[in-house]
């Protein structure tokens, strides 16, 4: 899409579950030989390293029965 574009260099902006994209463009533009650069990344709310998160009991609790009272007791 971006050589269509006629895009040749780009600013990588990546948020939430958007970053997985991002890191794949990233890979692929330091393996790539190709006509368009990657100038800057900015990745936002991430875990770079997804098999290393673990959650709190905390961020687990509106999934639980309990949710609906964790979600009036919190803003």
């Amino acid at each position: 899409m971006l050589r269509r574009c006629g895009v040749t260099d780009y600013h990588l902006f990546a948020h939430d579950y958007g970053v997985p994209v991002g890191q794949e463009l990233m890979t692929r533009d330091m393996e790539a030989t190709g006509t368009t650069k990657i100038l800057s990344v900015a990745l936002l709310n991430v875990g770079l390293f997804p098999e290393t998160h673990q959650r709190i009991l905390f961020q687990s609790l509106p999934l639980s029965p309990i949710g609906p009272l964790v979600s009036l007791l919190t803003t």
